[in-house]
């Protein structure tokens, strides 16, 4: 009979920092270059998403016989 331990890391902004530094497979260096990258991902993913906003608002207008009135051209 043997006894079992169980290793529990403790909550907070310590315990990320010892796993990231372990970790430095395929994922890990993902994960590096994304926090890296960071604000410029997010400008990216709002910038791509108002364009996507306005294809469909345009696509709409296109269609809807409703929103013809507010197609500009």
């Amino acid at each position: 009979m043997g006894s079992n331990t169980t290793t529990v890391s403790p909550p907070g902004p310590e315990a990320g920092k010892r796993a990231g530094s372990e970790n430095l497979g395929l994922l890990g260096t993902l994960d590096q270059q994304i926090m890296r990258h960071q604000s410029a991902i997010s400008l990216a993913t709002g910038i791509l998403a108002i364009l996507g906003v306005g294809a469909i608002v345009l696509g709409l207008m296109r269609v809807s016989p409703g929103l013809k009135a507010l197609l500009p051209f």
